[in-house]
């Protein structure tokens, strides 16, 4: 699939209003997980969860937007390192800050870094996230598990790989059909395309790296799949998830 196609299947998934986008100052990720349709004419519940890009550009307007929507907990999976050289601008309403961090080692190596090889360190990428990083989504999943935890948001760096694939694994344990997740998931492809412009035109090895792709995604539930038994099986048996629970608290 070209990317112009996967792009423009990705903005028309925005039609109906489900994962809309926000506009928040100093952020280019920022997305309500709501309003997704799932099985019995129900849907996602809008104004509960969030993803997003870091925090560390927000201005005091983009502060006054995430304090309207009443969040109460931030999630971040970003590494020690990208924290100390971005640290989050908090709104004060929020209560708790949770840091789960995912650090799936020198994937990206950047001696054999090419236009032609980054894809593929972008699919492992996403093989390391489902077989590794089990331990940060399981938690993320015991916060999800309590309502009072609610509105909660949670982010990395560009709110597009460790995020993404959160993002992908809830929408999921509601029952939201995984064409409806791929679509959500490529609109990432767009909304940081401005983020990391300039990293792109100063190294084009980049231009892979700073972006999502279907095949990217596809290679974290092929291991799922192949490896796991499937998704739901993944997510009761490997991340602890009752999928009865989440539903009854996130779709309406």
């Amino acid at each position: 699939m070209s990317m112009e196609l996967e792009l423009a299947e990705a903005e028309a998934v925005s039609a109906d209003g489900a994962g809309s986008v926000i506009a928040a100052e100093g952020m280019f990720n920022l997305r309500d997980l709501g309003g997704f349709a799932v099985a019995g004419g129900r849907r996602v519940k809008r104004g509960r969860i969030y993803r997003s890009d870091d925090l560390s550009g927000l201005t005091e307007s983009g502060q006054a937007v995430l304090s309207a929507r009443k969040i109460r907990t931030v999630v971040d999976f970003r590494g020690c390192e990208e924290v100390a050289l971005a640290p989050n601008r908090i709104p004060p309403a929020v209560a708790r800050q949770v840091r789960l961090p995912i650090e799936p080692g020198n994937v990206i190596v950047l001696g054999r870094l090419t236009p032609e090889t980054a894809p593929e360190m972008m699919c492992e990428l996403y093989r390391v996230l489902a077989r590794e990083s089990q331990e940060a989504y399981r938690e993320l999943f015991a916060l999800l598990a309590d309502s009072g935890n609610a509105p909660l948001l949670f982010h990395c760096s560009a709110g597009k790989d460790r995020t993404g694939f959160a993002a992908a694994l809830f929408l999921l344990s509601l029952g939201v059909p995984r064409q409806a997740v791929f679509d959500d998931y490529l609109r990432s492809a767009e909304l940081v395309r401005e983020k990391y412009r300039r990293a792109i035109e100063d190294d084009a090895r980049y231009a892979a790296v700073y972006t999502v792709r279907s095949s990217y995604l596809e290679a974290a539930f092929e291991v799922i799949d192949r490896e796991y038994g499937g998704c739901d099986v993944f997510l009761t048996r490997r991340l602890g998830v009752d999928l009865s629970l989440m539903r009854s608290l996130y779709t309406e």
